[in-house]
């Protein structure tokens, strides 16, 4: 994880309660990208919601796009996370999920 870790309160109609926003940033061969969701409602037992999902341009690597920083908002009826991304246009990438 990098910059892009948040905890808010979302609430829609898949989800209510407290979410966990990571980006993934790949460190090594074995390393992980995109984005990943927890449900830290109860922080003494986070449940996984989504693992390494998001941009997924640079297909020769079979993986989500190292994500460099994300962050999340609740509008009310839905949640959005806008992430950025190390391959794509030198940086400059911009993803809304």
């Amino acid at each position: 994880p990098g910059e892009g870790m948040q905890a808010l309160q979302v609430d829609t109609k898949f989800f209510n309660g407290t979410m966990l926003v990571m980006n993934n940033e790949q460190c090594g061969k074995n390393g992980r990208g995109g984005v990943s969701l927890y449900d830290v409602s109860n922080p003494a037992k986070p449940v996984k919601l989504s693992e390494h999902f998001g941009d997924r341009a640079n297909l020769s690597r079979g993986d989500a796009n190292d994500t460099h920083s994300a962050f999340a908002w609740d509008t009310g009826d839905r949640a959005y996370v806008v992430t950025t991304d190390n391959f794509e246009s030198g940086g400059a990438d911009v993803d809304i999920l």
